[in-house]
């Protein structure tokens, strides 16, 4: 067949390879998408262009930034290309939007500061108007709007823009993915782990998809999904370090800190060559060395990782109770408008009052619990942290009406499929607040009994949302069996450690 003939000849065999994989498929008479350009050149462009793309992902979260930043650039010159030889190749259009999209929110984690959220309107609209202007229903068109549009604090137009995508490819994965995430403002738990072995089962090569599946596993309580899920990271994944530190993390989540301390262990070791993500999994060893009862060992983790990691700075900071440390923290992260995960909490725990309203304020905590966002689900303990402070600065009225809305929000949680600690510990915290001091010492019972337990006890203890509970000989109980746990993960360590060729030793 000449060359003119390409196309149609790779129609011929996806049409082909359906009748022959998927033959209810095509008895049903569906068929194979056509290529979506009649452009040899340009779709051999936008081929390319998806290769590096895919390249691109693993190295976001490895810290080669440069790496990442030029198979971005690569991808965006090839689809620029591939526009240029098909200039209404709506396909391209939309991922030259994504493209741009994801070098814009790049820039804006690193550079921080006002007026980027315009930035990424600036970088992705022209191209996302151009697809479906071409395309109306372009599924990756609507999805990058999705995308877009949740970047910049619009959820629920967000997830108006995601559902188009869906109901126009019900395939899509990223789609998928992102619906899953769209819904947690709802606190649907349980639909957000359908999502995620939805997109996963669309697309079991994403090491993104097989992430997501993982951390819902852990929400809702499925320890053998989880289990499953570290078996097919394993075996998928072997070489991806992202993937090897997210097999530590699912090990802490079955409520195993020392599979978690020997799992780092074995990565540090195999990943040595990535310098830059090693404080990733010295970070990981001293939560899961904190989790076993150890805050002597994860003090050594987190300072051997201070130099790289900030969240390791202040969870150091906060086991030392580095009064002046977090006081200076809390006015640079005020100043730069950039906060390490745990700070805001631990500048509290410190005493350090006004400095941790400020940052809340600074951070939106304020109007969290008012809000459409997602981020509710994820920024919780922070809310009810915040409600604490009210307390203590006698803004009594707001801090009850704050209060209501996190108990409403904790029980839609648990309602929807919520079951891990961090979901009990969620409404423990809230029910305590609220002075329902039986429903919160039930929580934190379940808690103590989730797939999760052991966890760390230092952030138990000096929590300011369980003041009302803390000396109640239940709650006290409750934290002798989290002990005894710990102890066992400890006397374990050797054999655990033995199990995977390693020999243990404190840091």
């Amino acid at each position: 067949r000449p060359d003119t003939d390409l196309l149609a000849v790779q129609a011929e065999i996806a049409g082909a390879v359906v009748h022959a994989v998927l033959p209810r498929f095509a008895a049903a008479g569906n068929t194979a998408p056509p290529p979506p350009t009649e452009d040899p050149v340009a779709y051999d462009l936008y081929l390319l262009a998806r290769e590096k793309m895919r390249e691109a992902d693993p190295l976001a979260g490895s810290g080669d930034g440069t790496a990442h930043a030029t198979a971005l650039a690569q991808a965006a010159d090839l689809l620029r290309k591939a526009v240029q030889a098909d200039p209404r190749f709506a396909q391209a259009h939309a991922m030259l939007a994504e493209v741009l999209l994801t070098q814009a929110m790049r820039r804006r984690s690193s550079e921080g500061g006002p007026g980027l959220v315009a930035a990424l309107e600036q970088a992705a609209t022209p191209d996302i108007a151009r697809a479906l202007e071409l395309d109306p229903r372009n599924a990756h068109a609507w999805y990058v709007r999705g995308v877009l549009l949740w970047e910049g604090g619009s959820y629920a137009e967000s997830a108006e823009a995601l559902q188009r995508a869906l109901e126009l490819d019900p395939n899509h994965a990223p789609a998928t993915l992102a619906m899953s995430g769209a819904v947690m403002a709802a606190g649907r738990q349980d639909e957000r782990f359908r999502l995620a072995i939805r997109a996963l089962e669309l697309d079991p090569m994403d090491p993104g998809n097989h992430h997501s599946a993982a951390q819902l596993a852990w929400i809702v309580g499925h320890r053998d999904d989880l289990r499953a899920g570290i078996e097919r990271m394993r075996s998928l994944f072997p070489d991806n370090h992202r993937m090897a530190a997210m097999v530590c993390t699912s090990w802490l989540r079955l409520g195993e800190p020392d599979e978690a301390l020997a799992c780092a262990a074995g990565a540090r070791v195999r990943f040595a060559a990535r310098s830059s993500y090693v404080p990733h999994l010295d970070s990981l060893a001293g939560e899961a060395a904190e989790a076993i009862g150890r805050d002597d060992w994860a003090l050594a983790y987190y300072d051997r990782a201070a130099g790289q990691s900030i969240d390791a700075v202040v969870a150091a900071m906060r086991l030392r109770n580095d009064v002046i440390g977090l006081r200076q923290h809390a006015a640079e992260a005020l100043d730069s408008d950039r906060a390490a995960f745990m700070s805001n909490r631990a500048v509290a725990w410190v005493g350090l009052v006004d400095e941790a309203l400020a940052l809340y304020r600074a951070h939106g905590v304020d109007r969290l619990l008012d809000s459409d966002s997602p981020y509710k689900a994820i920024m919780l303990d922070d809310a009810l942290t915040y409600i604490a402070l009210l307390r203590q600065r006698g803004a009594t009225a707001e801090a009850d009406r704050l209060v209501a809305k996190a108990v409403e929000f904790s029980e839609t949680h648990r309602r929807y499929g919520g079951r891990a600690a961090v979901i009990r510990l969620h409404a423990t915290r809230a029910y305590a607040l609220a002075g329902r001091r039986d429903e919160a010492l039930e929580q934190f019972a379940l808690a103590v009994n989730a797939m999760d337990s052991p966890f760390p006890l230092d952030p138990i203890e000096r929590d300011l949302t369980l003041a009302s509970i803390r000396d109640d000989p239940r709650f006290q109980a409750q934290l002798q069996v989290v002990r005894d746990r710990q102890a066992r993960a400890q006397a374990r360590l050797s054999a655990t450690f033995a199990r995977h060729g390693l020999t243990w030793s404190p840091p």
